[in-house]
């Protein structure tokens, strides 16, 4: 695969305070660049006036620089209104493209360079009407140009993908076998009425093709498991990513072996994750500073009459135990998502949690969790975060990066029954602030070298 180029930032010093914690101030600037702008789908015949759906933004959204110009691109994923791409132009401006695709339910992405050629492609998994319809992942090729194109019909097999038909959920790259080629995890849910393996597995052959890690070459342990989210973990630290698997009533960990197969592991979590239900995200956040990766879950409600509150858990000796004393952290509640970074850059890793409203309530902000350093956090009211929010909105999902690469953590926010929302964190230099830049080049062509 190629390395697009990469940033790492931190440490940048505001003036405002919080319950004596610096605060990042934010600005609301998507519309400026178009982010309140929806596609509408063509008309046909039963529907020759068709609504844009905001109802609900994904959370398969991609951040990844597809024109290779150093800057990210924007790649939402809309549950229900088809493809859109908003192209970074310079280093503030973003150009809005509908390219009309694919029109219908997008669920998980993901970016990476399938074929070596330099230039990233876009796998997109579709929901298939909640196992009416499976379809086949959609391949998207990025160009330098700004422009994307769709793999048709089965140009897939190019790269090795097949016309397996899915009910399309999650999907994510990574090294499972350590040999440096990312390989393909799709998570899905079960097909109704359908016995077989739910997900897919695909090595990456280190020459543009992939092949599937099927059943008949041996079971990937999680083959059954009916989850619809995942996250990777490096649990136990031996090099090979592990995957936690979200079920509605529970959580697995299953540990990558350094092949294609998986195992689970028992007692990872209290019960076995069994008795964890409502979970919607994970974030590995150190927030103890003891060089361990714990772990922060956002969780909804697991049935209509139950609300359930997140668990923060630090890892000790390879298991991960629930914190319970107070931390600062909200009790109940209903949250979706969870993302971290330090958004107030004095070294500490914060947290930034999707709020749903609960019973027909009025509109409650999502959560900005300043991270004090001692284990505890304090929740940061007043910024653009929480400000003019969108009539009607709900929280659902985001994920936050620097898009003018100024050193301070932006925040792309997918709101429900809303268009998207961007905002730039607006804080002050002062003469102790300071941040990393990093910047990976990559080649211009092929990065597959023969041995």
């Amino acid at each position: 695969m190629m390395a697009t180029k990469v940033f790492f930032f931190g440490f940048v010093c505001v003036v405002l305070c919080v319950n004596g914690q610096t605060a990042p101030s934010y600005i609301e600037i998507g519309s400026r660049y178009g982010l309140d702008i929806h596609y509408r789908p063509p008309p046909t015949n039963k529907n020759p006036d068709p609504e844009i759906n905001q109802e609900n933004k994904y959370w398969g959204m991609t951040l990844a620089d597809l024109d290779r110009d150093g800057r990210y691109e924007l790649f939402p994923g809309n549950h229900g209104d088809g493809v859109e791409v908003y192209w970074s132009i310079n280093e503030t401006d973003y150009r809005f493209e509908a390219p009309g695709l694919y029109n219908r339910d997008l669920h998980g992405t993901a970016a990476a360079d399938l074929d070596n050629d330099g230039d990233l492609d876009v796998i997109i998994t579709r929901g298939g009407r909640n196992g009416s319809a499976p379809g086949t992942g959609l391949i998207l090729e990025a160009f330098p140009d700004k422009h994307v194109t769709k793999l048709e019909g089965d140009e897939g097999e190019k790269f090795g993908l097949g016309e397996q038909f899915i009910r399309g959920r999650s999907v994510a790259f990574l090294d499972v076998n350590g040999n440096g080629f990312l390989d393909l995890l799709h998570v899905n849910r079960r097909i109704p009425n359908t016995t077989g393996p739910i997900h897919l597995l695909y090595e990456n052959l280190g020459n543009g093709k992939f092949e599937e890690q099927a059943p008949a070459q041996g079971p990937l342990g999680f083959d059954l498991t009916n989850a619809a989210w995942f996250t990777l973990v490096d649990y136990d630290e031996d090099g090979y990513m592990d995957v936690i698997l979200m079920l509605w009533t529970s959580i697995e960990l299953w540990r990558g072996t350094g092949t294609f197969t998986f195992t689970k592991v028992e007692n990872a979590f209290p019960n076995g994750g069994s008795r964890i239900n409502g979970a919607y995200a994970f974030c590995e956040i150190d927030f103890d500073h003891d060089g361990d990766m714990d772990l922060y879950l956002a969780r909804g409600r697991a049935q209509t009459d139950k609300v359930v509150s997140d668990i923060l858990f630090e890892k000790r000796d390879n298991i991960y135990f629930p914190i319970m004393e107070e931390r600062g952290l909200p009790v109940g509640g209903r949250h979706q998502f969870v993302t971290c970074g330090d958004f107030n850059n004095d070294g500490h890793v914060d947290l930034y949690v999707s709020v749903v409203t609960l019973f027909s309530a009025p509109r409650v902000p999502d959560l900005l969790l300043l991270n004090r350093g001692d284990g505890t956090f304090v929740n940061t009211p007043g910024t653009d975060l929480d400000q003019n929010l969108p009539p009607g909105s709900d929280g659902n999902n985001a994920m936050n990066f620097d898009y003018n690469l100024d050193g301070k953590l932006d925040m792309l926010v997918g709101p429900k029954n809303a268009s998207w929302c961007f905002y730039e964190n607006t804080m002050p230099m002062t003469e102790n602030s300071n941040y990393l830049l990093l910047r990976v080049g990559f080649p211009r062509a092929s990065i597959f070298f023969p041995s």
